[in-house]
């Protein structure tokens, strides 16, 4: 898949009913996450992806509940707004949840933070589901749900590999045919994507944060696309509605390039 101006939007939910501080209604979630999906739509984002900041599971496999209404919602919203492509990211980056759930809502893809190796996080310790991911996709025969991969995702820390660009070429013998590079700041970022290039030129590369007015130009030189989670919500903060005039800055920058 391509997105049409380089830019994948993250529409952040606040939760669900079941979480703990979460709406009293699932209606209230779809409403919120609609209002921002129309903004962003509108602002000139074609491809966007769900995540819920209620959700901080340190385990592989998600609640019931969580399943259950990830699908509900991301299916509400895929009719909705059915000429976007919609793409899932489970905070506890569970494959066979994530693929699930996108394959029975018309998702396109998913996002799995921890492709190869062992990353050390806040809430615990994750080993690498490349295997996983892959057999339980092709056991639903769901290939057209495309899998974003990261590589020393920047919410944890590496235990294997020490270095970035044997991380990349190991995701890459694993099966991974996109790769998310986040670093600290935009120029590391950048030294990541030019790394990524030269081990593995064939991959497809995104930036999996840190995008800005000023940083798109300098990053869609360099990666395929770029995800854009926190600079367009209201004063940068992702816990508040989605801001228009700093969408359309996003995807104004976008496309002048």
């Amino acid at each position: 898949m391509s997105e049409p101006n380089g830019l994948v939007a993250m529409v952040q939910f606040p939760g669900f009913p079941h979480d703990p501080g979460g709406p009293a209604r699932m209606a209230d979630t779809l409403d919120a996450a609609s209002k921002d999906a129309e903004a962003l739509i509108d602002a000139g984002f074609a491809t966007l992806m769900i995540q819920n900041l209620a959700t901080r599971s340190p385990w592989r496999q998600e609640t019931v509940q969580e399943v259950a209404a990830l699908g509900a919602l991301l299916g509400r919203l895929t009719e909705r707004f059915p000429d976007a492509a919609w793409g899932l990211n489970l905070p506890s980056d569970d494959p066979e949840a994530s693929i699930a759930i996108a394959h029975g809502a018309g998702a396109t893809f998913v996002r799995l933070k921890v492709w190869v190796g062992v990353m050390r996080r806040a809430e615990g310790t994750l080993e690498g589901c490349a295997n996983a991911a892959l057999a339980y996709r092709h056991r639903l025969r769901a290939e057209d749900v495309a899998l974003w991969t990261d590589v020393h995702d920047r919410t944890g820390t590496p235990v294997w590999p020490a270095l970035w660009r044997d991380g990349v070429q190991e995701a890459r013998k694993a099966g991974a045919s996109t790769i998310v590079a986040t670093g600290s700041d935009p120029t590391g970022t950048l030294s990541m994507l030019a790394d990524a290039r030269e081990v593995e030129p064939d991959l497809r590369l995104v930036v999996g944060g840190g995008a800005t007015p000023e940083t798109v130009g300098p990053f869609l030189r360099v990666a395929d696309s770029i995800i854009v989670g926190t600079y367009f919500h209201v004063d940068g903060d992702e816990r508040l509605p989605v801001d228009p005039a700093r969408a359309r800055a996003i995807a104004k920058a976008a496309t002048s390039g």
